[in-house]
This record gives structure tokens, sequence and C-alpha cells, in this order.
């Protein structure tokens, strides 16, 4: 488990969410004959009627586990809904605008969800709230053994504490995607981009951070000034860091031999900052001893996705996607980014002589991304 600090710092930015994707994907899928066949749990009036019905409601669709909806959750709710009635046109802000809830409030409950539903607030959407109930109720899972979190043990803080930037924003789209809406930029465009984006393959032996270097020198060298460039990482979405983090809060085996990308930026990306920061990553420490190194993972992306039981075979994620059956791409939506980070340049000596040139260093955003495993559909219970 990461740090309490950590573990609060992503519940707020689950909230973000504009969607519980497995809610959707399972409305999507669920065809009229399988809710036939269900065990029913009651009649439509008494499926509605069950208090315990609705706080299980509630309970999925509740990404920050406050036991109430906020408008994001309530929107995913809202977007479940509308995949069974694809016709209606009403809106999750009109629904939560309605008089029968009363007064303005951040987030509604169960009981104030109920009552309102009672009043007809979801319109032309009330005949499809007994499919999602009885959906819910009747395949609700089993709840997972509470375990107590495993803290990390006491390091010292790092030096330069106080002014390393940390920080992981998450930036969330799958709605948008789903429903082909446009995604709105909130900033203008740079002024000096003059023609259009283009998509250019380069082949580096080194990787995508020795890409980024010369990126960085050309681009200096024409303007005379640094350009914000942002590295692209195809991330393990059931754990931070890939092979390099650990659910304690530390990362290891970092080092320049990895073969597969999100290992090889997060050792760069530690390695590089460790040596800026006058704390090298030596191979005495580089295996889950090094404080600064730790300290990074935990305050940027450590508990920001991945799998919500880690020690479990069952297929929850924080960011609510099941990724064994994501088929549409609107369900890698998701975009985790730290800025203010540094990569250097990756040296490559035959036969297979590999090191990070930490001296060579460059200002990047990583951004990372569910990375899609094509054509491996479920292949292991805890693999995405």
């Amino acid at each position: 488990r990461t740090p309490s600090h950590t573990r609060a710092r992503s519940r707020t930015i689950a909230t973000m969410a504009a969607a519980d994707d497995s809610a959707i994907l399972e409305a999507r899928e669920a065809s009229i004959e399988t809710l036939v066949s269900m065990p029913a749990a009651a009649d439509d009036s008494a499926v509605l009627l069950s208090d315990e019905t609705w706080q299980k409601l509630v309970a999925t669709f509740d990404a920050n586990g406050d036991g109430a909806l906020d408008l994001s959750e309530f929107s995913a709710l809202v977007d479940a809904l509308i995949e069974d009635a694809p016709s209606s046109t009403v809106t999750a802000e009109e629904i939560a605008g309605n008089p029968a809830f009363g007064p303005q409030r951040a987030t509604v409950t169960a009981s104030e969800l109920r009552a309102a539903a009672m009043k007809g607030v979801f319109g032309d959407l009330s005949h499809v709230l007994p499919l999602i109930l009885r959906r819910i109720l009747v395949a609700q899972p089993t709840p997972r053994p509470q375990q107590p979190p495993q803290q990390c043990p006491q390091r010292a803080v790092p030096r330069s504490a106080t002014r390393l930037p940390y920080g992981c924003a998450h930036h969330n789209i799958k709605s948008d995607l789903y429903h082909n809406r446009p995604v709105r930029i909130s900033i203008p465009p740079p002024t000096h981009v003059s023609q259009a984006a283009r998509f250019e393959v380069i082949v580096d032996a080194g990787g995508i951070s020795n890409v980024g270097r010369n990126l960085h020198i050309e681009l200096l060298a024409q303007s005379g000034r640094p350009f914000r460039i942002a590295t692209m990482v195809a991330g393990n979405s059931g754990r931070p860091g890939g092979a390099c983090g650990f659910e304690d809060g530390t990362v290891r085996a970092l080092h320049p031999n990895h073969s597969t990308q999100e290992e090889d930026v997060i050792s760069n990306w530690l390695a590089t900052t460790c040596h800026a920061d006058g704390q090298p990553l030596t191979d005495a420490v580089a295996d889950g001893a090094h404080p600064l190194a730790n300290m990074l993972y935990q305050q940027t992306i450590a508990g920001q996705w991945g799998m919500s039981n880690p020690a479990g075979t069952d297929k929850f994620t924080i960011q609510h996607v099941d990724y064994t059956r994501a088929r549409s791409a609107s369900f890698y939506g998701d975009a985790w980014v730290v800025e203010d980070a540094l990569l250097s340049s990756k040296r490559v000596a035959p036969p297979a002589q590999k090191s990070y040139a930490v001296t060579e260093a460059f200002p990047t955003s990583l951004v990372f991304v569910a990375g899609p495993n094509c054509g491996a559909w479920g292949r292991s219970d805890r693999s995405t």
C-alpha cells in the first residue's frame, strides 16, 4: 500500500473521473436475455424501494469512498443509464439541478437519490432504472477483506524536499471520447507553431529519451530558449511504474537494461533526478533503498492508478476500468502527467553495454497512459 498522504491525494484525483467505465461496459454488454435470466430480486417496484439496492448503487459509482456521489460520479451513473436508453437527451447537470433534490449541494446520498428518483427526476431514463438496479444488486461482487495498509519504513527526508517539484495531474477524457464530444483545451495553442502538427517516426537504439534529448537541443538552438517536451509512457495500467514500482512505496530494479519502455523511463527519470540533486543512484541503493527515489515515486505516480486490490485476483482498478474487457478506445482516455521531470541520454555500446548519461539531462513532462495489450484479452487476472 502507498503512504496515507499518497492515498489521500489519489482519492481526491479519482473524484475527477467523468465516468465509471466498468459500469458503463457492463451496461453496454448486458442483453435483455441476460437480464431476464438473472435471478430476480423482486419486481421493479420492490427493487426501486429497497434501501439496500440504492446503497449498493451509490457504492458502485462512489469513486472517492465518501458514501455519496459528487457531480462527476453522478455523471457516471447517468452515462450508465443512457447505455440502456440511447435516445435520451437528458444530462447529468439537468437531473442534478432538479428542484426535487432540494437545495444545491456538492454531493447526494443514497436516500436522497432514492427520494428524488421516486419524484421522477430521471425523466426519460426512469424506465431503465430498474434494469441497472437489478443488475447491480445481483452482480454485486463479494466484498474483499480489508487489509491493513503497509507502512513504508522510516527514511530520512532528502535535503531537496523543499525545492524539488512533486505531483501528478490526472486528465480524464473517457466520457468525451465515448460520446464523440470535442475535447476542450483550456489554453490557446502556442504562438510559435506555424504549421500543422505532424507525426514522425524516429528509431534510436537508446530509446525515447535520446529522441527527446536531441529534440531539446534542436529547439534550443533554433530559438535560444527551452521548449516544453512531453514524453509519453505506455504504462502498466495495473501497476504504476511497472516492474519498478511496489505497493510499499519503494522503487526497485532501477537500471538501464530494461527491455520495456515504462521501466526504462522510470529508471532514467529517477537516476537523472537523483544525480541532479547530488544524491546519485548507485547499485547499493537502486533496489528500494534510495530515499529520494522512493519519495519521488511516492509523491508522484504511486497509487494514482492500478489494481484496487494488488494482492487479489479481481479486475477492479482505481481508474474504474476493467481492461480485460476494454475493447473501446474510450476506455483508454486517462493520462497522468508529472511535470518538470528530468530525463537524460542513454548510451548503448556493443555488444550490450547500456548506461544513462545523467550529465546530459533535459526537462520534460512524463505523460503516463494505459498501454493496450493488443490481442491479450484476459491473459491473466492481474494483467492489464
